[in-house]
């Protein structure tokens, strides 16, 4: 649903686990935003969701969701323009994600670059996480794209070795 507003805003369909909650709603993605993670990061306090409905099919009026109180969000289909930054080099590594409002492991890859260190990626200024190729563990739920905010995460294991940059 990556559908052109005509003012150069784009809307993407997400589900958002908030608060054990979910809602299915369409975000829209100002023009000169590439993906719906940059909208996540971009410094402001609250998602808007518009067309917000949750499983049961209860539909509110409208609805703000405080950022750093969403547990992960997937964008249901990412918007289709390509980003005019340089494509960077570095590796994926497997990470084991615990939560504060779930009762289980997100299992994922993050990507760090090479001029970084792993530690360096979950510091950074941006408040969500971006895991490729994400399983909730235990539960069957898989995701090719979840961005998990910072503020939920208690822990992150390294399944596997990190390069370390150079001179670091």
């Amino acid at each position: 649903m990556d559908v052109p507003s005509g003012t150069g805003e784009r809307r993407v369909r997400v589900r958002v686990n908030f608060s054990g909650r979910r809602y299915v709603g369409v975000v829209t993605i100002p023009e000169g935003v590439n993906r719906v993670s940059d909208v996540l990061n971009d410094g402001s306090h609250f998602l808007y969701l518009e067309e917000a409905q949750t499983r049961d099919g209860v539909r509110p009026a409208g609805l703000s969701l405080n950022k750093r109180s969403i547990t992960y969000i997937q964008a249901l289909e990412e918007p289709t323009r390509v980003s005019a930054a340089p494509r960077m080099e570095g590796d994926f590594v497997t990470v084991e994600v615990a939560m504060t409002t779930m009762d289980c492991m997100v299992r994922g890859r993050i990507f760090v670059p090479d001029a970084q260190s792993a530690a360096e990626v979950l510091n950074d200024e941006r408040n969500f996480l971006s895991l490729r190729d994400a399983e909730v563990v235990g539960t069957g739920e898989k995701y090719p794209f979840l961005a998990l905010c910072k503020a939920q995460v208690i822990s992150v294991e390294f399944t596997e070795p990190v390069a370390r940059p150079v001179g670091s």
